[in-house]
């Protein structure tokens, strides 16, 4: 089971930006309390519970281009979650049949 989070990380200028990762078996798996505080982690709205590596990094990379993935100073990913189409595919599905108007829940910038 994974989770996809997001958290914000300071990036090489020192601007705070946006971050999404995925992490098996929870965020707390992950990090300490002190670092999902310090950096205000959280598992996205009915992301806690994904079936596979497949469709979570799918859907990591789903969400990472909805929120302007690739354009400088978006986010604090710098790569790409995958660019296999495949797993965007099925992510894409698993989220239509699992989470309602995802395009615009997931969206945060």
């Amino acid at each position: 089971i994974y989770s996809i989070y997001s958290g914000c990380k300071q990036s090489k200028n020192g601007e705070i930006l946006l971050y999404i990762r995925k992490a098996k078996n929870g965020i707390s798996s992950r990090y300490t309390i002190a670092k999902l505080a310090e950096y205000n982690i959280e598992a996205l709205h009915g992301l806690s519970k994904v079936p596979n590596n497949g469709i979570a990094l799918g859907a990591e990379q789903l969400i990472m281009n909805l929120n302007g993935w690739g354009k400088e100073g978006a986010l604090a990913n710098r790569m790409p979650a995958t660019t296999n189409p495949v797993m965007i595919s099925e992510a894409t599905k698993w989220l239509d049949s699992n989470i309602k108007n995802w395009r615009t829940v997931l969206k945060f910038q």
